[in-house]
């Protein structure tokens, strides 16, 4: 497919217009030069200046990293992103759910069938609720700061 003398930027450049279903003098229209020095760009001739590679970029829809360097690696894996969220919502969830039962646990009727509200049934479903739902909270936080 590439001559032995073709330079690997010239390589990427051929692969990108390929991919963009453009022929090297559509190419050269669209950059207003000659379908030779499209020639020579692919051919390891020559290479671009700046201003072309960033004009190569724009018309073939790549990152000027592909014409320089190939295949830009895939994005990294989205499980942990993933994780990151289902930890946040699952530390909202737990938060919300154990201030509910929380309040639920404390109402009681009386012996003379009266609704009394005891704290202290209350107080230990809140803390359990807060350290984990604040655990889960935190975890998915240093997910979401590790991907940066």
């Amino acid at each position: 497919m590439f001559s032995k003398t073709s330079s690997p930027i010239g390589q990427f450049i051929c692969a990108a217009r390929k991919r963009a279903g453009l022929s090297q003098e559509a190419l050269a229209e669209r950059l207003h030069v000659t379908r030779q020095t499209i020639s020579n760009w692919e051919g390891g001739k020559s290479l671009p200046d700046i201003e072309s590679l960033k004009s190569l970029a724009e018309v073939l829809e790549v990152p000027v990293e592909q014409l320089l360097y190939g295949e830009i690696s895939p994005p990294r894996d989205k499980l942990p992103s993933a994780v990151g969220i289902l930890c946040t919502y699952l530390g909202t969830a737990v938060l919300v759910a154990g201030l509910l039962y929380g309040i639920r646990s404390g109402y009681s009727i009386s012996r003379m069938e009266r609704i009394v509200y005891n704290f202290s049934d209350t107080l230990p479903i809140w803390i359990f609720s807060l350290l984990w739902g604040a655990a889960l909270l935190g975890i998915g936080k240093i997910i979401k700061l590790l991907e940066r």
